[in-house]
């Protein structure tokens, strides 16, 4: 497998792409933005002005034999209707144009924040005080307790793709680099969730591990990618305004509990560079 497309080279897409550049593969990637087709060309990336609701998409594009879905569910143009709606016609395409792997980069937002009633899931015996939910990838999901209905759908159009190997990969919050969680709520008062785990993923171990499912052949399926810890909010929130020099937030005093996102499946392919998002780099 030498070619590669990326439907949305954003911040994920972009780094992405580079990255099997460099391990020599062919890779084209679509953008929104006329102003970034230049700099494609620049970084190897073979361009493509493309909008998943048009009707006709180029052949050049859609020849490849690995597809990744890196676009978001929502935008300022897009809402959550038009997205899996997108995921249909292309997962339909892809069956057309005999796309070997098919690699939809789905979110750890799809499982409910807490266990709704009646929801089975599977569950990680808590340590005292702990009433955390502990979410893997067999989690019965439907749309009734889904916590994005869109995304569930989704996925299930990418699953039953025939003739390719598809993955759902389930990304936990994307942060590293410029993207600092705890910008946005210094010196903020009465937070709530200060005792929730947080579930994330430093962007340098997205691409990693993407780039190790597809050169190795991981069985295909339904892959949750998140950090291995996971510390509460107010203590990753505290951790960084104390560590670049930010105002601190308050917290509310309640007592919500959250989910944890189990990880334990792919690291028995991978190995997180960044285990814990206390500890994560990021240039600002």
């Amino acid at each position: 497998m030498n070619s590669i497309s990326i439907f949305g080279c954003g911040w994920l897409g972009l780094p992405l792409a580079e990255a099997f550049i460099a391990k020599g593969y062919a890779v084209k990637g679509s953008t929104t933005t006329p102003d970034k087709l230049e700099m494609f060309r620049q970084k190897g990336i073979e361009p493509f002005l493309l909008d998943f609701r048009d009707e006709n998409l180029p052949d050049d594009f859609l020849k490849s034999d690995v597809w990744i879905f890196a676009f978001p569910p929502r935008s300022k143009r897009t809402d959550g209707q038009w997205y899996w709606q997108a995921i249909d016609r292309l997962s339909n395409l892809a069956s057309d144009y005999y796309a070997k792997k098919v690699l939809h980069l789905s979110s750890t937002s799809v499982y409910p924040d807490l266990p709704p009633p009646n929801a089975t899931s599977s569950y990680s015996p808590p340590q005292e005080g702990d009433e955390n939910l502990m979410m893997t990838e067999d989690a019965k999901l439907t749309l009734e307790n889904s916590g994005s209905p869109s995304l569930l759908i989704a996925e299930q159009f990418v699953l039953s793709i025939p003739n390719s190997h598809t993955y759902v990969l389930r990304l936990g919050g994307l942060a590293g680099y410029d993207r600092l969680l705890a910008r946005h709520f210094a010196g903020k008062n009465d937070l709530k969730g200060g005792n929730n785990p947080v579930n994330l993923l430093h962007r340098d171990d997205a691409v990693g591990s993407i780039l190790h499912l597809i050169e190795n052949n991981s069985a295909p399926g339904i892959y949750n990618i998140c950090s291995p810890e996971h510390p509460t909010r107010q203590e990753l929130y505290f951790h960084d305004c104390l560590r670049f020099g930010m105002s601190l937030p308050h917290f509310a005093d309640d007592h919500e509990k959250g989910k944890v996102i189990s990880s334990e499946i792919i690291q028995e392919y991978y190995q997180f560079k960044f285990q814990n998002p206390m500890e994560f780099d990021y240039v600002l």
